[in-house]
């Protein structure tokens, strides 16, 4: 028997009921966060810092082979200059720092002399080089901030000394041979008949090795006077005032009288004030202080008629 369903499936429904709520799905909202009160002022100084060196390095392109900018050696303008427009201008200042008057203090003798006679002389290179190197030495940060003060003041350059010396060895030989030899012993000498004492004279030189050391400690300030203190020297006589008035006692004694001369056929009378003329004193290394007779003055005065 063939019978027929009585219960059907439901249909699956395939579309919105009719009166349902849809619901969209949304993108999340994002919130920036607004920039530090910093930034702004921080990003202009970087900025600034940018446009500063970029034009340090053009400046520095433009001035190759140049003396930078604003760059002074005693007081002359050298920015620009050349190396050899500037070996120059060393050289004009080296001719003028020659004639520079030097004090040489030493002990309580003051010398007079010049740089040029001490071999103090300006090192043209170095001071070449000197000026050359300013504003190009250093860290970046230290050749930047020159580059900087050369736009408000001068940049100076320092002058560089040197000594030659055998140029100083020289003076130092002249000084100490003009002691030697204005050093004398204590002696006599005779004013109107009379025998007086003479008091010695000490010798004032100079140490060359203190010279030297004082020398190459100089430093470069202008064509004012260069004064330097140095260690003495000196010529002290052996003999003293003592040994002179005992010398001058035994002369009076043997010149008390006139003296009776004869030579050949001639004779002579030579008084007292000629016989003490012919006295001098000179140094015996063992004896002293000893009397002596000067053979030229008495040559000469023996020479003469009558």
């Amino acid at each position: 028997m063939t019978g027929t369903s009585t219960g059907a499936l439901p249909s699956r429904a395939t579309g919105p009921k009719v009166g349902a709520t849809r619901i969209v799905a949304q993108s999340p909202v994002v919130r920036r966060r607004p920039l530090p009160r910093w930034s702004a002022p921080v990003a202009i100084v970087v900025g600034l810092g940018v446009l500063f060196l970029i034009g340090w390095l053009a400046d520095t392109a433009r001035s190759n082979g140049e003396v930078m900018r604003n760059v002074t050696v005693e007081g002359v303008a050298v920015g620009g200059l050349t190396r050899n427009q500037l070996e120059q201008t060393v050289e004009d200042l080296s001719k003028k720092f020659a004639a520079v008057p030097v004090e040489v203090q030493a002990g309580d003798t003051k010398l007079a002399t010049t740089t040029e006679e001490l071999g103090l002389v300006i090192d043209r290179v170095a001071t070449t080089e000197s000026a050359m190197r300013v504003g190009r030495d250093g860290l970046v940060f230290g050749q930047l901030s020159s580059w900087l003060r050369s736009f408000s003041g001068e940049r100076q350059a320092p002058v560089v000394l040197t000594v030659i010396p055998a140029e100083a060895q020289a003076w130092v030989a002249k000084i100490n041979q003009e002691a030697e030899r204005i050093a004398s012993e204590p002696g006599f000498s005779v004013i109107d008949g009379k025998i007086v004492a003479v008091d010695g004279k000490v010798g004032v030189g100079v140490d060359p090795t203190d010279v030297s050391k004082r020398l190459r400690s100089v430093s470069y300030s202008g064509t004012g006077t260069v004064r330097l203190s140095v260690k003495a020297l000196r010529w002290e006589p052996k003999g003293s005032r003592i040994d002179a008035e005992k010398l001058i006692e035994e002369a009076t004694r043997i010149t008390a009288s006139p003296l009776a001369v004869r030579a050949g056929g001639a004779s002579t009378i030579v008084s007292v004030a000629q016989l003490r003329s012919w006295l001098a004193s000179a140094t015996d290394p063992k004896r002293g202080l000893q009397l002596a007779l000067d053979p030229v003055r008495v040559r000469s005065d023996l020479a003469q008629p009558g």
